[in-house]
């Protein structure tokens, strides 16, 4: 299964692109990527009020696993 696949079914929430060549040919960048991709997160989450998180969460984790023919 792939980073596309999980993200297409709803398990992660964003895949991460790696630099060229890959994240072990450039850490610094990698690490870079993923500190963006964590801010971006925590500022769309800081957006949601309490009860608002609370309802996306419970859809989220309701949804996994989830099997539509």
């Amino acid at each position: 299964m792939t980073a596309p696949d999980l993200f297409r079914l709803g398990v992660v929430d964003k895949v991460i692109d790696e630099p060229a060549g890959g994240a072990h040919q450039d850490i610094e960048k990698a690490a870079l990527l993923v500190e963006h991709a964590i801010a971006e997160a925590l500022r769309d989450l800081d957006a949601l009020n309490g009860d608002e998180l609370a309802d996306d969460r419970y859809r989220r984790f309701r949804a996994l696993g989830a099997y539509v023919a």
